[in-house]
């Protein structure tokens, strides 16, 4: 059975099975990213994401969902549920902290908010390294809500990670890295540069496998924290 063609105006279930979807592959709203919404509503997070698969896909961005941009959704969520095989991770600090909120959703505000990474409660000042090899894709040394930013991506193994809320950044824009270089020290002390919106310090991990999502406590050895995550000993 063909599937409806969906673009920015359409609704109902089929809408909300596409966002299901989308969310799966890490396209979701959080306090950073204006992603999807399950709301059965085609409209701006919902066509931004569809565009990004597409641009990713190597198909024509134009938004509308027809059958070959089904079928890639297919497809990438298929390599979603089958991640590449995990770089050696040497996170170095991280891994030495509580984890004060997993990734998930959660109440921010006392509003409903995905979590799209962990949080490690540390001293601000902390040092920080590189888990792996990779170029400074973007940077940001105050942005109002994650504040302090580094994203680096290894584009050969194809994972990345996130740093947020950093006081100090030690790299450039377009920086290439090794595993263990220092990056920068953690913040997150409200008020303070770097900090963004933060109730308290603590660096934000947040990693990626093809662009999609993955949660870092399915890959790094976490301490039992705050929240009491597992430490798995690999992907799983």
């Amino acid at each position: 059975m063909s599937r409806p063609i969906l673009r920015s105006g359409s609704i109902g279930v089929e809408v909300a099975e596409l966002q299901e979807q989308l969310k799966g592959l890490g396209y979701t709203k959080n306090i950073i990213s204006n992603g999807v919404v399950i709301d059965s509503i085609f409209g701006t997070g919902t066509e931004r994401a569809v565009r990004a698969v597409q641009a990713r896909g190597g198909l024509a961005p134009d938004g509308v969902v027809g059958p070959d941009t089904y079928r890639l959704l297919d497809a990438q969520q298929e390599e979603g549920a089958a991640p590449l095989p995990v770089p050696r991770f040497s996170f170095m600090t991280p891994e030495n902290y509580p984890v004060t909120s997993p990734q998930g959703w959660r109440q921010l505000g006392g509003v409903d908010q995905y979590h799209g990474g962990v949080d490690f409660g540390m001293p601000q000042g902390t040092p920080l390294y590189s888990p792996f090899n990779g170029q400074v894709v973007a940077l940001d040394h105050n942005h109002a809500i994650a504040g302090g930013i580094v994203v680096v991506r290894d584009y050969d193994s194809q994972w990345g990670y996130t740093y947020c809320h950093l006081s100090d950044i030690g790299v450039s824009l377009g920086d290439r890295i090794s595993a263990r270089q220092y990056i920068g020290k953690s913040g997150g002390t409200p008020g303070t540069h770097g900090a963004g919106y933060s109730t308290g310090a603590h660096l934000h991990v947040s990693i990626q496998s093809r662009g999609i999502s993955i949660d870092p406590s399915r890959i790094m050895r976490l301490p039992l924290g705050a929240q009491g995550v597992a430490p798995p000993d690999r992907l799983t």
